[in-house]
Parts: structure tokens; C-alpha cells; sequence
């Protein structure tokens, strides 16, 4: 879905909701981006997320994971990782507002406030390796 003004750089369709996602190469929120994708998209329970060019450490839940900033209800807030028990044997990681609600926006799971993980950076590092440029040999 193309916005006046802002295209999306991709769609998470979640559980519940579509997650519009926008990909800067920055590492801490830009209020201007924000601004403009608001602009576009007006005051609504649209849900936004802005990914930078690494996960960083939480501000708000002592170093939890997060993977950039989530826009629910009109506020942006840290977009950050949580684990969800479906079942009481699997524990998927999923991505909550670190303020508003702490429902998983893939699984539709709501959690208790998000906790830290260990190996997080090691996925991340895993997953840049899986999808890193690489010439083809000649």
C-alpha cells in the first residue's frame, strides 16, 4: 500500500494488524522520518515500524533487545523483542511497543513486560551471515 507522500519499504502482516515498516540507516530514532510517515498515513490505530541499521539495547526494560520504533496509537516508543509461551513448550521471539502494550505483533500473544535475552545478538550476527553479499566465484 503506497501513502501520499510514503511508500513502505515492506508489510508485516501480524496476527491482527499490518505492520508498514520503513528501513533507515540509522541508530537512534529520526523524529524527521517519523514526522513524515505520520504526515502520510494521518492520526489513526495504523501500526509503523522504523528499523535502524542494528538492534540496540532498551533504554526502557535494562538492555532488552530492540529492533528499532514502533508507532501504536500515534505514539512512537522503542520497538522491542519478547518471548511468548503458545503453549507452555514453545517460546517464539516476537516484537511489542515497550510502552503501550506488550502484545506480540506476529503471534497476536500478550506477555508480561519484555525481558532480556541472551543470545538475540548472536541470531542477529547468524542471520546477517545467511543474507551478507558474496561474490559468485569466477
Amino acid at each position: 500500500m503506497d501513502f501520499p507522500g510514503w511508500i513502505p519499504d515492506f508489510v508485516i502482516y501480524g496476527k491482527h494488524k499490518q505492520v508498514y515498516v520503513e528501513v533507515k540507516p540509522v541508530t537512534e530514532i529520526d523524529w524527521n522520518v517519523c514526522k513524515k510517515i505520520g504526515l502520510a498515513v494521518g492520526e489513526n490505530d495504523m501500526e509503523l515500524l522504523l528499523l535502524g541499521q542494528t538492534i540496540f539495547h532498551s533504554n526502557d526494560f535494562d538492555g532488552t533487545p530492540a529492533i528499532g520504533w514502533l508507532r501504536e496509537w500515534g505514539y512512537w516508543s522503542e520497538c522491542v523483542l519478547n518471548e511468548f509461551d503458545e503453549d507452555g513448550n514453545q517460546h517464539p521471539i516476537g516484537f511489542v511497543h515497550a510502552e503501550i502494550g506488550w502484545t506480540d505483533r506476529i503471534t497476536g500473544l500478550h506477555s508480561a513486560p519484555p525481558g532480556c535475552f541472551s543470545n538475540v545478538a548472536d541470531f542477529w550476527k547468524e542471520a546477517g551471515n545467511k543474507v551478507q553479499w558474496n561474490p559468485r566465484p569466477c
